[in-house]
């Protein structure tokens, strides 16, 4: 399985947390909108916090993120 920068061509340059926000500084090439990379970035996230603790989707409004 491709990487998610091998696959999408997407570097994760680095990670910051607030109380309730995650904040990602990331490159890409200009082909994909910003608003796409951001959507991509948190499906991807959402399914593996899914999949490792589904518990979650009980204390979240809708079942999603």
């Amino acid at each position: 399985m491709k990487s998610f920068k091998e696959r999408y061509a997407i570097e994760m340059q680095q990670k910051g947390f607030d109380q309730n926000y995650v904040h990602y500084l990331c490159r890409f090439l200009p082909k994909y909108p910003g608003g796409q990379v951001m959507r991509l970035i948190k499906s991807i996230n959402a399914r593996y916090v899914f999949k490792e603790v589904p518990e979650v989707k009980r204390y979240l409004w809708g079942g999603q993120f």
